[in-house]
């Protein structure tokens, strides 16, 4: 039988598949995994995220955000690793893009015409600047929170030449999706839903290029570390986290998370309400200490170091 899990971390639906081993790559969801609101984690979460870097591990971030919704957070936990932004559409590190998967071109005006037959909401993101389809009052809030105002108008870029990342679309209704979901499927891109925390009640639909994700972008980024994919520890709690937990070698969910992504799970923890982050990385730091469980194959944690 496994060893008891450490406190916080119980069993996921892929535990008895998981190969234990210690984390070299932490790396951890912005909205409803470190942060349960605005824009900085709570002090238990932080104090594992020092803990974590003290011992020696990479502690990164892989977010739908766009890199200056991430200032203060990074200022915060004092992250030194590249970051994922814009759902895996780029990493970036100290103000400088190192890896761009942006949408192929002339899809964004056609995505942008798209929005415009249903009157939606969209951004879409060009590195650290992003473009509004309008400045409609029910957007400012996000703004406020995250992003900061945004720096024109959608109608301002040549969408035949600027290079676009990423759109995040807001729907409210299942047609409004339906037709973002569809229509993005046919112009051959990817798009998936997802939810913030912070804005309950909202639902946003990420469009990317076919095949980008978090995954992609985590891979790259353990890919400059030297790390083994089977060294990477991922923790999320939306549908955009998919791709991030399928690659990594130790997944890890949050409580309340989709079932698609929980199924994916080899642990599970709290939600972020309950700081359930900081139990994942304090695991990871007791691992790393030569204090881990036993896997459902009956191994000890093994180190790569």
């Amino acid at each position: 039988m496994p060893a008891s899990l450490p406190t916080g971390v119980t069993r996921g639906p892929r535990f008895d598949d998981w190969t234990a081993r210690v984390p070299r790559y932490v790396v951890c969801d912005v909205d409803g995994t470190l942060v349960a609101s605005g824009t900085t984690a709570s002090p238990p979460v932080a104090a594992a995220v020092a803990a974590a870097r003290r011992a020696g591990l990479h502690v990164g971030i892989a977010t739908g955000r766009l890199p200056q919704g991430l200032r203060a957070l990074q200022a915060q936990l004092r992250l030194t690793v590249p970051a994922v932004v814009h759902n895996g559409a780029q990493v970036v590190h100290e103000g400088r893009a190192l890896h761009s998967w942006p949408l192929p071109s002339g899809a964004a005006s056609d995505l942008a015409a798209l929005l415009a037959q249903r009157d939606l909401y969209g951004e879409l993101y060009t590195g650290t600047r992003f473009l509004v389809t309008d400045r409609r009052p029910a957007a400012h809030r996000a703004w406020e929170i995250v992003s900061g105002p945004p720096d024109g108008l959608v109608d301002e870029l040549d969408l035949d030449v600027d290079e676009v990342l990423k759109a995040t679309v807001t729907v409210h209704e299942d047609d409004e999706l339906d037709h973002v979901l569809t229509g993005a499927a046919a112009l051959g891109l990817a798009a998936e839903a997802s939810t913030s925390p912070m804005f309950p009640g909202e639902l946003f639909v990420n469009v990317t290029a076919p095949g980008v994700g978090k995954g992609v972008a985590v891979a790259a980024v353990a890919t400059g570390l030297g790390v083994a994919a089977a060294d990477v520890l991922a923790v999320g709690d939306g549908m955009n986290d998919l791709t991030m937990l399928a690659a990594a070698g130790t997944a890890v969910a949050m409580a309340g998370s989709p079932a698609p992504l929980l199924a994916l799970a080899h642990l599970v923890v709290a939600d972020a309400a309950s700081d359930g982050a900081a139990a994942a990385l304090h695991a990871a730091v007791g691992w790393a200490a030569g204090r881990g469980p036993t896997t459902g194959r009956g191994g000890p944690v093994r180190s790569t170091r």
